[in-house]
């Protein structure tokens, strides 16, 4: 289950890349074309604002895996006991898990009326924007049992300095043979 995240999070990571270069030309490309030739391109207010519901969202469940996202830190400072501790941390996995699991739940829902709708300038139909929501939420509950897999014991421990050093050419070459 670990390789499987970490090459899910090494892919997330490419893709959240790429649609941040594409967010960036985009706004560029639409600040350049009203300021010098004085017109202005929709599509690429709509490229933009896709591109960078996906980099977020994607980027999110990234940060879900690396126990970055979102944490109450003052109970870690205030609570000694080892096994209190680890309660704490499994009751978080499970509200993260429950949490995710419904906007997964829901984005199926909200996707599926994407079906009905589409963008005005690039005649997309919506369903591709709306996506982002359950693929990033999937990813969120897959990394959410792999949370608990690993404070269980049933998965090898992995720091989050280790997941730092995770990218999609680290891996392509680990299987090569490579350093």
């Amino acid at each position: 289950m670990r390789k499987i995240g970490n090459i899910l999070q090494a892919s997330t990571s490419v893709v959240s890349a790429i649609l941040l270069l594409v967010l960036t030309i985009s706004v560029f490309l639409q600040i350049m074309s009203r300021e010098i030739l004085r017109v202005s391109w929709t599509w690429s207010d709509e490229s933009a604002r896709y591109s960078f519901i996906w980099c977020a969202l994607l980027s999110s469940s990234i940060l879900v895996r690396k126990k970055r996202h979102f944490e109450v830190s003052i109970l870690k400072e205030w609570i000694k006991k080892p096994g209190f501790l680890r309660f704490i941390e499994v009751f978080c996995a499970l509200c993260t898990l429950f949490v995710c699991g419904c906007i997964f739940y829901y984005g199926i829902q909200f996707a599926q009326m994407g079906f009905k709708k589409i963008a005005p300038t690039t005649q997309m139909r919506m369903v591709w924007v709306y996506s982002a929501i359950p693929v990033s939420a999937s990813l969120m509950v897959f990394y959410s049992v792999e949370a608990l897999l690993d404070i269980f014991g049933v998965i090898p421990h992995m720091s989050a300095e280790e997941m730092d050093e995770i990218s999609l050419w680290g891996l392509i070459r680990r299987k090569k043979g490579g350093a």
